[in-house]
């Protein structure tokens, strides 16, 4: 029986995941690209032997799945990323609600922690999945996956790296304690980018002419022991906003001394 793949269709893992097709090919494995419903699903119901999940899936997932964290490619922004981000309306003064495409899925889980930590309001999600360019009267805002040229939206991970100091961790690989095998490894590493570097830096584009500020930042695309940290650290905060009974320990393959 083929070993089954899962990886995010959003998008914003593709450079982690631009050759899976052709590395689930090469080793034989069944490919899935699925949301993060679905994803969640998949892992808690042992349909995936090997996925990349965010922080979020894999917390609520521990109680039921014994996973363990693969230490190879992974994602995490650390401050200006420009792949999510948050558009208000101009001249609104009371954010009362917020569009996002899925009101579940783990940055809109961040969109929420920010507002409430950073901000100290707790505004309405719903879902949305009109224009990212223009606001509907009754929203006040909308959360946006994807680039976007304007440059008055709050970016997500530049937010969240400026309120807590610490990278904001995306998406990493994940199989079942004891069955995860050597041909994961390899394929893990061929689903990247070609000669995709440890880290590497992200700038804001925008007009040359005008005078306004650069943000800037990177994205770590191998897991480090700074990931690890600041995947425990944002673990915790969602298990103190009540979306696990526990708090998940940090489980590498092959480490049985976990972070708590």
């Amino acid at each position: 029986m083929k070993k089954k793949i899962y990886i995010s269709n959003n998008g914003i893992c593709d450079i982690i995941t631009a050759n899976a097709k052709s590395a689930a090919e090469h080793f034989g494995f069944e490919l899935q690209s699925v949301d993060e419903k679905a994803m969640l699903k998949a892992v808690t119901n042992n349909h995936a032997d090997l996925a990349l999940v965010s922080p979020l899936v894999y917390g609520m997932c521990m109680n039921m799945a014994d996973l363990r964290i693969i230490p190879e490619q992974c994602l995490s922004f650390v401050g200006f990323n420009g792949n999510s981000s948050i558009l208000f309306r101009q001249g609104e003064s009371n954010l009362s609600k917020v569009g996002a495409s899925n009101v579940d899925d783990y940055l809109t889980v961040i969109a929420k922690i920010l507002f409430s930590e950073r901000y100290d309001i707790e505004p309405e999600f719903i879902e949305y999945s009109g224009s990212a360019t223009e606001i509907p009267k009754e929203l006040s805002a909308i959360l946006r996956i994807g680039e976007y040229p304007d440059i008055s939206s709050l970016d997500l991970s530049e937010d969240w790296f400026d309120s807590f100091e610490i990278p904001l961790p995306i998406a990493f690989w994940v199989g079942r304690n004891e069955e995860i095998i050597p041909e994961f490894y390899d394929f893990i590493k061929s689903a990247a980018t070609d000669d995709l570097p440890l880290e590497y830096p992200v700038h804001e584009k925008i007009d040359e002419n005008t005078d306004q500020y650069v943000r800037s930042g990177s994205v770590i695309t191998k897991w480090n022991d700074e990931v690890r940290s600041a995947l425990d650290q944002t673990l915790q905060m969602l298990y103190l906003r009540t979306y696990f009974k526990n708090i998940p320990a940090v489980k590498l393959v092959g480490d049985e001394n976990f972070l708590v």
